[in-house]
């Protein structure tokens, strides 16, 4: 079981190690390495689901769903974007307001490490929409259904992206959760 929001920094960390272990949760001097590995996680993600997408829209056009086909670009254009915002997102540089040489209270790491969690929580379901929907269409599941997976698959893509961007906040201390 997954922690909720009141849960205590080292199981929100394991947690997150979990789902990546390759996290490093932002030990000192670590901000930098942690950053660009939950960033290179989160595009690693959504690949994965952009590839998913990609399957179930060639076998949409082989069976001229093109309803489908048009939700599913949606999805395509989400996943891109997110990862896009993961690459390009604001990272350690030396004048970002976030550098690794700055301490992090324990505040507002525990923000930053549930946060991180939350985020990859979210790729995760997303993850598991996008596996359905290839399911279901592989089992010639009803087109209105199927339409309503594909937008429910972008909706969550969305989300997640929205919420990863709430991300640069924490770091650079202008939001409180």
């Amino acid at each position: 079981m997954l922690p909720d929001g009141g849960a205590s920094l080292e199981v929100t960390f394991a947690a997150v190690k979990k789902i990546f272990s390759a996290y490093s949760g932002y030990q000192k001097n670590k901000l930098a390495e942690s950053d660009q590995a939950l960033r290179e996680e989160v595009r690693r993600r959504s690949r994965m689901v952009r590839e998913h997408v990609e399957s179930s829209h060639k076998v949409a056009h082989r069976k001229r769903l093109t309803d489908l086909r048009v939700a599913l670009n949606d999805v395509l254009e989400a996943c891109d974007a997110f990862e896009d915002d993961a690459k390009f997102s604001t990272s350690h540089t030396p004048s970002s307001g976030h550098s690794a040489s700055s301490d992090i209270n324990r505040k507002t790491l525990k923000r930053l490490v549930q946060h991180d969690l939350d985020t990859l929580r979210r790729l995760l379901e997303a993850t598991r929409g996008a596996n359905q929907l290839m399911d279901d269409l592989g089992q010639d599941g009803e087109e209105t259904e199927l339409n309503k997976q594909a937008h429910e698959l972008g909706r969550m893509m969305n989300s997640a992206r929205n919420h990863f961007r709430e991300r640069n906040m924490l770091l650079d201390g202008y939001a409180k959760k």
